[in-house]
């Protein structure tokens, strides 16, 4: 009876081959454990909408929404339509001005003073505010937008305006800068920010850093870049964020020409975070020349 033998490099190659197929068949079960784990967000905006078209305390809604699952609020970028609902600041056409002194109408000495020495344009919007923290903000984000040669700060018996060289209806609409106070709120309600800072030309690196050190110690569970720019770039933005915090990040393109970069982020926003975001600079890619400020300093004049 012939005797059968196995050649020794061969057991050790199926030992070798079964060792390696145990070894991926676990990382592969890990992953798709971890692609079974959803993060429920839902906008805060709208959940505040709901609140007030139902006549419900917002607090109530809010307390509802977490007990459905919902784990992530999103965050947008404010807007002066949103600021004039809540009361914190507010914007009026330099045309709406000159009609109520024109009418008699405007009885304020101050801004009286203001149109009195031509300081009202009828083409400009002006900002005041209502609340420190959200004013200065405002200042903040304004200057980084439209630059210094387009924004100018009067002193109207002892408190600031800021004049904006900018078409008033289109004003009303556009993103500002992320809202400190609204991420807060969401983190004292429970819920993680899952911040939406938009893009915008002509952005510069200390522009992208402005964006990350307003979320210094907010708790974010990701944060979704929106507007024009490379799909390329914001990839990078994304490998740096991953480098720096060991953190998995995605950056896909979005609807038509627009790109979002997502990246993760676990417990409060960090300085390191933030320092990650340099490359960052290179999302926004103008279409086209604007021009921009030599100086974050805004011009001032003063009346009254």
């Amino acid at each position: 009876m012939k005797k059968f033998y196995y050649h020794p490099i061969l057991l050790a190659a199926i030992l070798i081959g079964f060792v390696a197929s145990v070894v991926i068949g676990f990382q592969r079960h890990a992953v798709e454990v971890n692609s079974r784990t959803v993060e429920l967000a839902i906008d805060y905006e709208g959940l505040l909408e709901l609140a007030q078209r139902e006549g419900l305390p917002a607090d109530e809604v809010l307390a509802q929404a977490k007990e459905a699952g919902i784990t992530s609020l999103a965050v947008y970028e404010t807007t002066f339509k949103k600021f004039n609902v809540n009361g914190k600041a507010a914007v009026l056409s330099g045309a709406d001005i000159l009609a109520r002194y024109h009418s008699g109408m405007l009885m304020d000495p101050r801004w009286r003073a203001l149109v009195d020495e031509g300081k009202i344009v009828g083409t400009e919007v002006y900002v005041v505010g209502n609340d420190p923290e959200t004013y200065a903000q405002l200042q903040e984000d304004l200057l980084r937008r439209f630059g210094a040669e387009r924004v100018t700060v009067d002193t109207v018996g002892g408190e600031e305006v800021i004049a904006v060289k900018a078409f008033y209806e289109a004003f009303l609409k556009q993103n500002i800068g992320m809202p400190a106070d609204e991420m807060r709120a969401v983190n004292a309600a429970g819920f993680d920010v899952l911040a939406r800072p938009s893009n915008y030309h002509a952005c510069t690196p200390d522009d992208v850093r402005a964006v990350f050190d307003r979320m210094e110690g907010i708790r974010v569970s990701a944060i979704v870049f929106s507007g024009q720019g490379d799909t390329r770039r914001t990839e990078g933005t994304a490998d740096d964020h991953r480098r720096d915090e060991g953190a998995s990040s995605d950056a896909r393109p979005d609807r038509g020409h627009h790109a979002a970069a997502v990246l993760p982020s676990a417990g409060a926003w960090t300085r390191s975070q933030r320092d990650s975001a340099r490359s960052m600079s290179r999302v926004s890619t103008p279409s086209r020349p604007m021009s921009r400020k030599n100086s974050r300093s805004p011009r001032r004049s003063s009346a009254g």
